[in-house]
């Protein structure tokens, strides 16, 4: 009976180690799910050009926009999104060329707002 029980744990505890790292790499892989999209900074680099950089992640799309006023300051639900000009298209690879991007603009209005999205 001892000898039975001995080959009945030996062989339940390759399927309970097994089971037990399914569960936590499906725990690891929702905690690393992809992290908002950011400017990491803009540089101006000499009188009439700005740098702006920003880090992409593989198999994710990025849009850097750009608007160079706020319309409506008492607008409910914030800013109008139809306003907010593309200025820069990332596809998404499974293998970007590179994950930091700079897009250099013109500084031809006094004030420019920048955002980068993720659709």
């Amino acid at each position: 009976m001892f000898a039975a029980r001995k080959f009945l744990a030996a062989r339940a505890f390759p399927r309970l180690a097994a089971a037990s790292f399914l569960l936590s790499l499906l725990f690891l892989l929702e905690l690393a799910k992809s992290a908002e999209p950011r400017i990491d900074f803009i540089l101006k680099t000499n009188v009439n050009k700005v740098d702006i950089h920003f880090g992409a992640e593989a198999n994710r799309k990025y849009v850097l926009q750009g608007i160079n006023f706020f319309p409506c300051t008492n607008c409910p639900g914030g800013i109008v999104s139809t306003n907010w000009t593309n200025l820069l298209t990332v596809l998404a690879a499974p293998f970007p060329p590179s994950n930091h991007f700079i897009f250099r603009d013109n500084t031809t209005n006094r004030f420019r707002y920048y955002r980068l999205v993720s659709p």
